[in-house]
């Protein structure tokens, strides 16, 4: 298995996105409002530029009677209010990359943590996650007795741009830390990794909704701050579908900016499980190859894991257009009690999910995220040297394969804590292709293509025929 941390996963891009040739660097869903809408239209979009954008690209924007919201380091890109006829005049740029909208992003701890193993690391390996920082970029976050004020070593709140917490008015936020870290270990719920410390980036807002932009300026924070804050690891149990090849989406590039400069991603799959077949539903950011895509699993309130199984809603792959073996793994994520942020969203309009004063019971992969996040503090207390492609090497080899269950639903299996944690050894840190690969579609199955060695392809994904 230690082989597993140095092998490549070959990635060939093969995409089913058909720019129009006199519109190549515009995004699909752009292009519908551009043939369709009134040019005088302002839309909020993201454009990225080859290089970083200078002063001039500003200028010229501004020149256009745009307004700029931000510049971004992470995709070498510029937020800005365009109308559908400036829009399209900057095309012609030679500078330019791509032009993609500002879109709309949503968010996607009892039973969960036994169910996962987590609880034996911690009773029998003493794991707590102490000394990892997870950046919880979210609704926000509302300490309490479950996570306390000194354990958020900073807030940023990306839509009103100041760095003073609101606290969490949606309530996403909250739960999922408490998910990852919730530390009342002497109660009925507590987290995954109950010592480790939190910032939070707010991105959606009291109505759990925000811009792409906002979650685009938070990883660029992280990026920037992750070595004065010890962060490892982001978790973005949010997205939106996928409109995009990933080597364009706005959000993908962000993430696989995070992931390289060496923080774990860890993503929600999406809820849209329900949606047609299932398949191809999974969300952005998950659709990228690189970063950690979580689907969910119901444990159905036993510790024993023989009766879970692939929720309903849980976003199945590939991904649409650039069909990526998605999800990388599966962990639970319905009916998870968790942290309840007072007087939230949720609070109000999920009164029946309320357990007691400080908990309420949510579904999704976002919870899942939350778990596997949490899983990966762990991982990082026990060997801090890791990088990210061996975690996510380590977390697909360990997972228990599920071998009766679509690998389109659950991608390498079922989040097995205690076996990750007993696989690390004293790894040096080695980075390398971690990719997720590409599958086509056959006359009755799909395949991998350029796929890895039968040896690697058994031990993360199972002996299932791919």
């Amino acid at each position: 298995m230690r082989k597993i941390l140095i092998l490549t996963l070959s990635i060939v891009f093969l995409s089913s996105f058909s720019p129009a040739a006199d519109s190549p660097k515009i995004s699909a869903d752009l292009k519908e409002k551009l043939a369709a809408g009134n040019k005088d239209e302002e839309l909020q979009v993201i454009i990225q530029y080859n290089d970083a954008p200078a002063a001039a690209d500003f200028d010229r924007i501004k020149e256009k009677g745009g307004k700029i919201k931000r510049g971004f380091n992470a995709v070498r890109g510029i937020a800005a209010s365009l109308s559908l006829k400036e829009i399209e005049e900057l095309q012609s740029d030679s500078r330019i990359r791509s032009i993609s909208p500002d879109r709309i992003i949503r968010g996607s701890m009892d039973i969960a943590d036994p169910a996962s193993g987590a609880n034996l690391v911690y009773s029998n390996l003493g794991y707590t996650g102490k000394g990892v920082t997870v950046a919880l970029i979210d609704s926000g976050l509302q300490p309490g007795s479950s996570i306390q004020p000194d354990r958020i070593l900073a807030y940023m709140d990306m839509i009103n741009e100041s760095s003073v917490s609101p606290g969490d008015e949606f309530g996403h936020g909250t739960h999922i830390a408490g998910i990852i870290g919730g530390s009342n270990r002497t109660e009925t719920y507590h987290g995954i990794a109950p010592d480790v410390k939190f910032v939070v980036l707010r991105v959606l807002d009291g109505a759990g909704t925000g811009r792409v932009s906002n979650v685009i300026e938070a990883v660029d924070w992280v990026i920037d701050n992750a070595k004065l804050y010890g962060i490892r690891v982001i978790n973005l149990s949010l997205g939106h579908p996928v409109y995009e090849s990933y080597l364009t989406d706005p959000l993908t590039q962000a993430c696989e900016k995070a992931w390289m400069a060496g923080i774990s991603v860890i993503t929600s799959a999406g809820n849209r499980g329900r949606t047609g077949n299932g398949y191809w539903t999974i969300n952005s950011p998950g659709n990228d190859p690189y970063i950690i895509t979580v689907g969910a699993m119901n444990d159905f309130n036993t510790i024993i894991r023989a009766d879970d199984n692939i929720t309903t809603y849980s976003s199945r792959g590939p991904s649409l257009g650039d069909r990526v073996l998605k999800p990388d793994l599966v962990a639970p994520g319905n009916r998870i009690v968790s942290t309840l942020a007072k007087s939230s969203y949720v609070e109000v309009n999920f009164a029946a999910n309320v357990k007691d004063q400080d908990h309420i019971e949510l579904s999704g992969t976002s919870m899942a995220t939350g778990v596997v996040t949490g899983a990966v503090s762990l991982m990082l207390q026990r060997n801090p040297l890791l990088s990210p492609d061996q975690i996510k090497a380590l977390l697909m080899a360990s997972a228990d394969k599920l071998e009766n269950i679509d690998v389109f639903a659950r991608g390498a299996g079922y989040l097995n804590v205690p076996r990750a944690i007993l696989m690390i050894g004293p790894y040096k840190p080695v980075r390398f292709n971690s990719a997720s690969p590409i599958v086509i579609k056959t006359e009755d199955s799909f395949k991998l293509i350029s796929p890895p060695s039968v040896y690697v392809a058994q031990a993360l994904w199972g002996d299932q025929a791919l």
